[in-house]
Formats: C-alpha cells, structure tokens, sequence
C-alpha cells in the first residue's frame, strides 16, 4: 500500500514507534476507506495510537481532533497533487474549512493525556 501523506508507513505518525503498526485510512466510513486507498490517503499508527484509549479510533473526547487534524492531512496531500474541486467532488466535505488544526500540537496533546508526557521523535 501506498501513502501520499507519508513515505514511511512503517512508523507511527503519532508516537514514532515501528512496533505493531497498522495503516490507518485518515477518510473512514464504507466509502471513505474505499477513496482513502484509491488515492493512497493512509499513514502508520501502532495499535495504541490506532484503536487505543488515547488512539483516533479511541473513546476519549479529546480525539476528536486527533482524528481531524489527520482528516486535514490528508485533504492537503491530496488538494496538493490533484486540487480543492475533486476533493469535493470525491469527500463532499471540507476539512480546512473549520480552521486548520496543528498536526504537531493536536499529536503532542494526545502523547501528554497518553503517557503524562509529550515523545520526541
């Protein structure tokens, strides 16, 4: 599988573990996941940062915005190679029209209510 939001699905692009990693579709939903790996919009998450308490398919609050801020990713990656018009053509939904979440910030909260404090990679 294939990435246009990142060269290494190896790797967690929350915490930077290369353990139990599995790819994440950043558009989920029946159709979603379906466009997400068509057009390669997918990244590494190790297990707890995918399905975990903390993780963006968690059942804390707070990940919501984890799960947003990796929506924008992957609307800019895709807006960047193809553009805006098939992006809501494709998703009907703009993503960075609610204001633009900082990915770094977003993933450091997630780290600090994780583990009680922020990883460095």
């Amino acid at each position: 599988m294939k990435s246009i939001i990142t060269k290494d699905l190896k790797t967690c692009s929350v915490c930077g573990t290369t353990q139990g990693v599995e790819v994440h579709h950043c558009i989920h939903g029946t159709s979603g996941r379906k466009l997400a790996t068509q057009y390669h919009l997918v990244i590494g998450l190790c297990s707890e940062c995918h399905r975990g308490t903390w993780g963006v398919h968690g059942n804390k609050e707070d990940i919501t915005h984890l799960d947003l801020a990796l929506k924008q990713k992957a609307q800019k990656a895709f807006e960047k190679k193809f553009n805006h018009e098939r992006w809501m053509e494709l998703f009907m939904k703009d993503y960075l029209a609610v204001g633009v979440l900082d990915f770094e910030e977003v993933k450091n909260k997630v780290l600090l209510m994780r583990c009680g404090h922020e990883i460095s990679q």
